[in-house]
């Protein structure tokens, strides 16, 4: 149920980037995300080509 609602999450986070891919909020959210659904390697890549500070 959790790995559902991590799930959705991403999707919406992907579709809000979609329409303003500058927003650094979504982009950490989105990897906080997959830091949650243990796929830290993904949250890692999303920091350092986005260059998003860790707040």
């Amino acid at each position: 149920m959790i790995q559902e609602k991590y799930e959705e999450a991403k999707e919406e986070y992907l579709l809000i980037l979609e329409e303003d891919e500058k927003e650094q909020s979504d982009y950490r959210g989105l990897a906080l995300v997959y830091i949650r659904s243990n796929q830290i390697s993904k949250a890692i890549l999303i920091f350092k080509e986005q260059r998003c500070d860790v707040k």
